[in-house]
């Protein structure tokens, strides 16, 4: 039963991740980080075989999960934000909120260093915090208010595949949009573009693909590596920037922006 019970669970927090990617200023990586399996989620996309091996069931279900969540529930999101976009911003705020406690217990939760009196906060943890926080509220801010415009340059195919590959590395980053990054870079309307059923581009899609599937694992090993050596730093900076998306998303909801991710 208990088997049962976790397994119904891990397929919710697919659910969760896949609404979390599709919801306009929300960010799928804070679903991953509340829920506290952002390092199973690193450890798939590093290509951690031992990982993969052992918690194969989890990604199964978080999997389909997260497609049933992209899918399934992609055009109820759509009508309750078309419907009630301050209560469903402020549902989701909440909901983040209420899963900081195991954000915290993660980090503290330290495999490679089991003594408990080095996996404690200190005040230097303060430094990362801010900086994620600052981060967080600079792109929702630049967001908002269109500080960043993509240029009608056309980009060679080696920078799509860089820009890909930076704006992938950026998704893996919890309350951070990849797809703001393409945007930054010049390169989300090109891409864009080249899904469009009736002309698939591929010049476009496979330098892109290409890219992007690099920058996932490439991202992944960096954040597993860095979580290896500096585990509360790089907590600290997530709970600002958590910390930081639920308070601009609730601002949002409140004076009625529109984020778009």
């Amino acid at each position: 039963m208990k088997k049962l019970i976790r397994y119904i669970i891990d397929f919710f927090i697919g659910v969760a991740h896949g609404v979390g990617t599709v919801v306009p200023g929300v960010s799928g990586g804070i679903v991953l980080v509340v829920c506290d399996v952002y390092d199973k989620f690193c450890a798939a996309l590093a290509l951690d075989f031992a990982s993969i091996k052992k918690d194969f069931v989890f990604y199964v279900l978080f999997g389909i999960g997260t497609l049933a969540g992209i899918f399934g529930f992609a055009q109820v999101i759509n009508v309750l934000l078309d419907h009630f976009p301050v209560a469903t911003y402020l549902v989701l705020s909440a909901m983040i909120v209420a899963g900081l406690p195991s954000t915290v217990k993660a980090a503290l939760k330290n495999p490679d260093s089991p003594n408990e009196s080095k996996n404690r906060f200190n005040p230097v943890c303060l430094i990362p915090f801010l900086l994620g926080a600052l981060l967080i509220s600079g792109l929702f801010i630049a967001d908002e208010y269109n500080l960043v415009n993509e240029t009608d340059n056309e980009v060679g195919i080696v920078w799509l595949a860089l820009y890909s590959c930076i704006g992938a590395i950026g998704a893996m980053i919890p309350g951070v949009s990849g797809s703001f990054l393409l945007l930054a870079f010049g390169v989300y309307t090109p891409i864009m573009n080249a899904l469009d059923f009736n002309a698939f581009d591929f010049s476009v899609l496979i330098p892109a693909v290409i890219g992007i599937v690099v920058g996932l694992v490439a991202g992944a090993r960096l954040i597993r590596f860095l979580l290896k050596r500096w585990r509360l730093m790089v907590y600290s900076a997530i709970i600002g920037m958590v910390g930081s998306s639920v308070v601009m998303i609730t601002l949002g909801a409140i004076l009625n922006w529109q984020f778009v991710q």
